[in-house]
């Protein structure tokens, strides 16, 4: 008994490229949601994660680590990034795009430190 033309050894039609695209709920294979992987995620992650052991590492290997004289060092060293960080995310968001111009105001804002710096240390002494 020959088969007719589009059917397979089981009594099934074939299969069209198409079909086998098509995913069982009805949707098509280029439709389905594709799992990423999130690099930035694992990186942001992993940054923090580094960041801690530094701070556990030299909390346990030095004696100053955890004084408050340190701790306002690297508090008032973090501050300006910190405050450039946020007015960087409020533009993204608000903006949709980056504000190009954010170096040249970081480097502005070193530039007066170091000026006021010296104005300080020259009229202390």
């Amino acid at each position: 008994m020959d088969e007719p033309s589009g059917c397979s050894g089981a009594g099934r039609p074939e299969q069209t490229a198409e079909e086998k695209a098509t995913m069982s709920d009805g949707t098509s294979a280029a439709d389905a949601p594709r799992v990423r992987f999130e690099f930035s995620r694992l990186l942001g992650l992993t940054l923090i994660g580094v960041l801690a052991a530094m701070f556990v590492f030299l909390a346990w290997r030095t004696n100053s680590f955890w004084t408050p004289g340190n701790i306002s060092n690297l508090s008032r060293q973090g501050a300006i990034f910190a405050i450039l960080a946020v007015g960087e995310t409020f533009v993204i968001i608000t903006a949709a795009e980056i504000d190009e111009m954010l170096d040249g105001v970081a480097k502005a804002l070193d530039e007066l430190t170091v000026q006021l710096r010296r104005e300080r240390i020259a009229a202390v002494g």
